[in-house]
């Protein structure tokens, strides 16, 4: 009862936010009396932090497949953009803000476990990558993940504002890109034009033959 409790408020929150979701409205989803629900959270602040601390530990888990797979540096860092991508995707700005304005405790939790985590990842994949020749040289790997973070994190607000200009996923296409063509060494862009041909054929592949998930917030991958 408690996983599944957790993991449908999980899919509440991720779409509608947090404030917008009382304890009588995930009852009323679970088909469950609020005692029932009461008896197992005993707080709306209790759910509330199972459910951060559930999207902390899947996305900790997530980035921690990629750094311990057997990828090249090149393939490791899209891997890395990817699963940044998909939780982005998942979880609507809604959530986030309603953190960052209601919980400030848990939005710091997930910005120091979280945050932290994807910049040294990043950093680390950099600093690597430069020795192998296959990032310019001249770039600045702790000072460069940290401002192509608070970018990618301007984007993913901003996706929600467009109009009838871009779609969302021209929006974060355009911006990952700028980051890898700035970073990648000359001799190393047919590789890295290989590799994104290639997560492009897998991703259409994918979608012949998978029935798409409802639409969600931003239900595009970065190619």
């Amino acid at each position: 009862m408690e996983d599944t409790i957790l993991q449908s408020s999980c899919q509440l929150f991720s779409r509608y936010g947090i404030q917008q979701l009382r304890m009588d409205d995930l009852a009323t989803h679970l088909a469950i009396s609020k005692k029932t629900l009461y008896r197992v959270y005993p707080s709306r602040q209790a759910l509330i932090e199972g459910v951060v601390a559930l999207f902390i530990e899947s996305h900790r888990k997530d980035l921690e497949a990629v750094q311990q797979s057997e990828q090249d540096t090149l393939e490791q860092l899209a891997g890395y953009i990817q699963s940044l991508v998909n939780q982005y995707k998942t979880w609507s700005p809604l959530f986030f803000a309603d953190l960052k304005k209601h919980f400030p405790q848990l939005w710091d939790n997930v910005r120091t476990e979280i945050g932290q985590l994807v910049l040294d990842l990043l950093r680390k994949n950099l600093e690597k990558g430069i020795l192998e020749g296959v990032y310019r040289g001249s770039i600045h790997p702790a000072l460069l993940v940290t401002l192509w973070q608070q970018h990618f994190h301007h984007d993913y607000h901003y996706c929600q504002q467009l109009s009838n200009d871009y779609s969302k996923e021209e929006v974060f296409r355009q911006s990952i890109y700028l980051f890898l063509y700035g970073i990648i060494s000359p001799s190393y862009i047919p590789r890295l034009e290989n590799m994104l041909n290639r997560i492009r054929v897998n991703k259409a592949n994918k979608t012949n033959t998978i029935h798409p998930e409802p639409e969600r917030d931003l239900n595009q991958s970065f190619v």
